[in-house]
């Protein structure tokens, strides 16, 4: 993913969800890649007046967008015809993104707190999770 995949996926999606559901009472969180750094999403995040937090690079428990990476990766494995270049791996994981019910964006979520716990107890040590 490229900055401007970075500014198309929370523009298009992420940002719409949350305002509806959580009005302006959100943190925008990634997981620190170069791509989420650059100076262009940056911008695009403070034009938005979004809230951006802070987190250490390669987080995995405490990184909900990794369950969303593994429903596009068993949305591709499932496929009968699956994609034979570029432009249509492209076009399938925008396709299964879309697709991912807010629900599920809202479970993840809210199931934080329980993750934030679970790594505090565990002094930043792995979980379950």
């Amino acid at each position: 993913m490229d900055q401007y995949q970075c500014i198309r996926v929370p523009g298009t999606k992420m940002l719409l969800f949350a305002r509806r559901d959580f009005l302006e009472r959100f943190v925008f969180q990634d997981d620190n890649a170069s791509a989420h750094r650059a100076r262009h999403v940056m911008d695009f995040l403070e034009d938005e007046i979004v809230q951006h937090m802070d987190w250490t690079a390669m987080s995995p428990y405490l990184n909900p967008i990794e369950n969303l990476w593994s429903e596009t990766s068993r949305g591709l494995n499932n496929m009968d015809n699956p994609p034979t270049n570029v432009a249509e791996l492209t076009q399938v994981g925008l396709d299964i993104w879309r697709d991912i019910p807010d629900q599920k964006l809202s479970t993840l979520i809210l199931s934080m707190p329980r993750h934030l716990r679970a790594v505090f107890n565990a002094r930043g040590d792995h979980t379950k999770f």
